[in-house]
């Protein structure tokens, strides 16, 4: 969609916009330095409400926070993918009253997401579209992704914090 220039308290980057044709969210490519030129630091993160403006931990598996990936990207290089995940009102609502349930002890735990295959191809396209071929892909350390190939993407190595 668009481009510009963007400072951060992380550095300078490069941000591209995409719109999804199927459910019409947003999603943004924070891009440092050549994306060709090396295997590049690539985090592909689902935006959150509660963990990336609320800054809270709270039911998150999450080991790449918004700002250490950010940070680490920054410094090194790389590409930040965040996917839009827009969250309804309902949602944010009932996602609150399960976490007032659990502090009182009558909820069960939370589900786990869902159409994680979805949202991995919708970051593969636009990792594609950037140049990006091999990856250094900042990921939890349970997390392995296999099916890229049809993307034209190897992940190279798997960091950990």
């Amino acid at each position: 969609m668009a481009a510009c220039h963007l400072p951060t308290e992380f550095g300078e980057f490069e941000l591209v916009t995409y719109r999804d044709t199927i459910d019409n969210q947003i999603h943004y490519a924070m891009c440092a330095g050549d994306l060709t030129a090396n295997t590049p630091l690539v985090r592909v993160h689902l935006q959150d409400t509660f963990t990336d403006i609320l800054r809270s931990n709270r039911n998150s598996d999450r080991s790449w926070t918004l700002d250490k990936a950010m940070k680490r990207i920054g410094d090194e290089g790389g590409v930040l993918v965040i996917l839009g995940n827009e969250e309804s009102t309902d949602f944010l609502i009932h996602k609150m009253k399960m976490f007032e349930q659990q502090d009182s002890g009558t909820a069960p735990t939370m589900a786990k997401k869902q159409g994680t295959s979805r949202r991995v191809g919708v970051g593969s396209q636009i990792l594609a579209d950037l140049g990006v071929h091999e990856m250094k892909l900042l990921s939890s350390a349970d997390k392995k992704y296999h099916a890229l190939g049809g993307f034209g993407l190897t992940v190279t190595e798997y960091v950990t914090e």
